[in-house]
């Protein structure tokens, strides 16, 4: 009579990191969201998330900050099916470069990097 088991800790560990990166995506994209100035709110709501390398979306100035973190959270819950994803934030207004650099007394400058900084350290 022999006794076998298997110990394999892969099917474990992919499932936290999956679980980790789908958490860290939701908490950055909720930060970056309520960070970003406000004017019109275009701004806010044009945060899109995709769970692949390129997250490119059409402008909709009519899209608010809610629907924008309802979308992503939607989105990145595609992820699951994915081993080791990887999620990609984008905005694609032709000033969100400009909002992150400081153009608004809103926000201070570099609100995107401030905001994975401190889900990294959380």
């Amino acid at each position: 009579m022999s006794f076998e088991k298997s110990l394999s800790v892969l099917d474990d560990m992919q499932e936290e990191v999956n679980q980790e990166v789908r958490a860290t995506a939701l908490n950055v994209l909720r930060l970056v969201v309520f960070a970003t100035p406000v004017d019109s709110g275009a701004a806010r709501g044009n945060w899109f998330v995709a769970p692949s390398s390129t997250a490119n979306r059409s402008q909709d100035e009519s899209r608010r900050a809610g629907e924008a973190i309802s979308q992503g959270s939607i989105n990145v819950d595609k992820a699951k099916v994915i081993k080791y994803p990887t999620i990609t934030l984008s905005n694609n207004l032709p000033y969100i470069e400009r909002l992150n650099t400081g153009y608004s007394d809103q926000a201070p400058a570099k609100f995107v990097e401030l905001a994975i900084q401190r889900v990294e350290r959380s």
